[in-house]
């Protein structure tokens, strides 16, 4: 049977086994145009005047140069096609039967154009090669590219972070103490107290003595100011303790100046007159809030 290319009228010859009944899309071998074909497209040709003094091998031009067989084209995702040489001396037929309509738009084209990739889109598997393989290759593929990384930069990355981290507690340890005053005894117990007070005892003294027949303990020593700016100094708590360790009695006093200067020291004194008999020794500190809520009671 003879097809014509709707967009060019270039001609093919088929046989109509390869059509079928429920036609099949073809593609032009000239302007590459899809169309799907049935046998009602098939051409007729019309009959050509001979002159007198022609030859019977002349009668014809389809009997010089017969068309070639079309080239069909296996695919798996595609509907193969023929499309056999043009014969550029064979004459177009002058109009396709009346069942001539345009190809279908819902006609699959025998090779699918390949998808342009935007920026971002995931790259498509090599031929040959499934989806499934693919994705699950390129996953071991990047599992493999962070294991490595994790390998050369992990330990040390951890361990730079750590080393930080300790000189930032360190260095600036007293601002922790004070957004969190529960890391006072932590310090304290690695050999690196914190003194938000910026105040220091030193020489503290106890002595017993007896005046006008009253025994008296005598509580003297001094303080430092460790501040590079002028400091409060708050009122003094002495708290007498027994062998034990246990407090027994407490008493207070002010200290001579209330403001220190940077680096400067000042002496303090204190008596306790009759104290207890099974006092041991005192411990010297700062008045503090604490305090201040347990007198309230």
């Amino acid at each position: 049977m003879l097809l014509a290319c709707p967009n060019c009228t270039t001609t093919y010859e088929l046989k109509a086994d390869l059509i079928g009944e429920s036609g099949r899309a073809l593609r032009c071998a000239r302007c590459q145009n899809v169309w799907h074909a049935t046998r009602s497209q098939e051409l007729v040709l019309a009959v050509q005047p001979v002159d007198a003094g022609a030859t019977e091998s002349q009668s014809s031009p389809a009997a010089e140069s017969p068309p070639a067989p079309p080239a069909a084209e296996n695919s798996e995702s595609a509907t193969s096609a023929a499309s056999p040489e043009q014969t550029p001396n064979q004459p177009a037929p002058q109009a396709p039967p009346a069942d001539n309509s345009p190809p279908s738009v819902d006609a699959p084209p025998l090779a699918p154009a390949a998808p342009t990739l935007s920026s971002g889109t995931a790259p498509l598997p090599p031929e040959g090669e499934d989806i499934e393989s693919f994705a699950r290759r390129r996953a071991n593929i990047m599992a493999d590219r962070s294991r490595a990384l994790r390998a050369q930069f992990g330990p040390p990355a951890i361990i730079l972070i750590l080393a930080l981290l300790i000189t930032a507690l360190v260095a600036w340890r007293t601002n922790v103490v004070r957004m969190a005053p529960q890391m006072a005894s932590l310090y304290g117990a690695i050999g690196l107290p914190v003194n938000l007070r910026e105040l220091v005892f030193g020489d503290v003294r106890i002595t017993k003595e007896a005046r006008d027949g009253v025994p008296v303990l005598l509580v003297e020593g001094s303080i430092k100011s460790t501040s590079k700016n002028p400091v409060d100094v708050p009122r003094l708590r002495f708290g007498l303790r027994n062998e034990a360790g246990l407090e027994i009695y407490s008493w207070t006093a002010l200290p001579e100046h209330s403001i220190l200067a940077p680096g400067e020291t000042q002496t303090f004194r204190s008596r306790l007159a009759s104290p207890p008999s099974e006092g041991h020794d005192v411990v010297v500190r700062f008045f503090n809030r604490h305090d201040a809520t347990e007198g309230a009671r």
